[in-house]
């Protein structure tokens, strides 16, 4: 609430953002150490393993463990579901092969702490010798911030995956969904992931692909997506014989988005998204 209080004052979102992330004793600069000594005080790991997740579109178990310096035990599982429990990372897993699959993944899911970690912390030396005070916009890092909007726009829609079902007409129907990734594909593509799938009932498999844009998304987001069915079909051949539909969830609003559709199945706007009758 606190921090809806500082950007509702009628002026630029972006600038009141920046003025308290990039001056000295601002609010955003400060509000990370108040987090971590009231409720993480006791392990230094917990920091650690936040802070990677928050640079890094997300992080496997044994990444996370490489990249703290842990031993391999059982202590960084207390860890990660504490961290869990506190809202602040998010565990997933591919969507064919359910929650109790072995072949965990975990992202930031503190939209805070992902903005800290990632932009503020590596210049707090420059924010406490006042480098940023009579700009402080110039202290982010914009083409790293746009990438990093992105990253939040998809986990923002694997979350509210049933928005999107109810918007296309399907949520009725038994499905599957999440994101998708297996060892077959990453081994034609590393890091390869699909953000979010559907595996309906009814034989019909969607692919997502969501893009916060702040430009109008090209026809390289069509090529994209059939790729990412092309590797999904090879890499899980069990699905080869379903139908196939692609789906693209855009920030575009709607007259923007009309030219998508030669190249989508479905094309979901800001418009479809904030439609009253789906939530």
């Amino acid at each position: 609430m606190t921090t809806l209080k500082l950007l509702k004052n009628g002026r630029s979102v972006f600038l009141v953002l920046c003025e308290n992330a990039f001056l000295p004793d601002s609010f955003f600069s400060l509000e990370r150490e108040k987090i971590f000594i009231s409720s993480l005080r006791g392990n230094p790991h917990y920091r650690s393993i936040v802070e990677y997740v928050s640079r890094n579109r997300y992080g496997t178990r044994e990444q996370i463990r490489k990249a703290v310096g842990m031993k391999t035990g059982g202590s960084l599982s207390i860890l990660l579901k504490d961290l869990e429990g506190c809202g602040f990372i998010e565990k997933y897993t591919p969507l064919h092969l359910g929650a109790d699959s072995i072949n965990v993944r975990y992202c930031i899911s503190d939209e805070y702490l992902q903005f800290y970690f990632k932009f503020v912390h590596p210049v707090m030396s420059r924010i406490k010798n006042r480098e940023f005070l009579t700009d402080p916009a110039r202290g982010l890092n914009m083409s790293s911030f746009r990438k990093s909007l992105g990253f939040s726009f998809e986990r923002w829609c694997r979350k509210h995956n049933y928005l999107f079902a109810k918007i296309l007409g399907f949520d009725r129907i038994e499905y599957k969904c999440g994101a998708f990734y297996n060892r077959k594909a990453a081994e034609m593509e590393e890091g390869f992931q699909i953000d979010l799938a559907y595996i309906r009932k009814d034989s019909k498999v969607l692919i997502c692909e969501n893009k916060y844009a702040d430009a109008p998304v090209g026809t390289t987001a069509a090529n994209e997506v059939q790729r990412k069915v092309n590797l999904f079909q090879i890499s899980c051949p069990k699905y080869r014989n379903y139908t196939f539909e692609t789906v693209l969830i855009t920030t575009e609003g709607e007259k923007n988005a009309l030219h998508h559709r030669d190249f989508f199945d479905h094309v979901i706007t800001f418009e479809d998204i904030f439609d009253s009758k789906y939530w």
